[in-house]
């Protein structure tokens, strides 16, 4: 009886693991579907918001905003390399971006129309957990004594 509760509760360990893990790269699959594309440009936003279903909130209202990192994976992802804990970290590389705002706020799923804006060389802010991002919190140009400055 002993040896089956043990198989028991080492096969819910097991699955609770699983369904982490799962979770995680579903945030890691969501985080650069929205905001990673090499060759984004200000003129794509629009297309770019629908086709990748990112100007849809749960209310049915368009999504404010969006930034897009001019980038591959591989140099964002290297950023959550130096991270000791999962927590919010600013990158040592500069990124060029493209963000899209809203032109009409309140506007409804159909009607969802977006201006893009370039910027250059910007530090990144994004969330990592465990080696990976799953959030972008923003840009800053740069650090001075340790301190972050828009």
């Amino acid at each position: 009886m002993r040896f089956q509760c043990v198989c028991l509760l080492l096969m819910l360990l097991s699955a609770t693991v699983l369904l982490h893990d799962a979770d995680l790269m579903q945030r890691y699959k969501k985080f650069r579907k929205q905001h990673i594309y090499e060759k984004m440009t200000v003129t794509k936003c629009d297309y770019e918001m629908q086709a990748r279903n990112i100007s849809r909130l749960k209310n049915k209202e368009c999504k404010s905003i969006n930034t897009f990192i001019l980038a591959d994976i591989k140099p964002v992802k290297s950023i959550c390399d130096r991270v000791p804990y999962d927590n919010e970290t600013t990158s040592h590389q500069r990124f060029d971006l493209v963000v899209c705002n809203l032109t009409q706020q309140k506007a409804k799923l159909a009607k969802c129309r977006y201006s893009g804006h370039e910027k250059h060389k910007k530090l990144i802010i994004i969330k990592c957990e465990q080696g990976y991002p799953v959030h972008y919190f923003g840009e800053r140009d740069f650090i001075e004594d340790g301190k972050l400055w828009p």
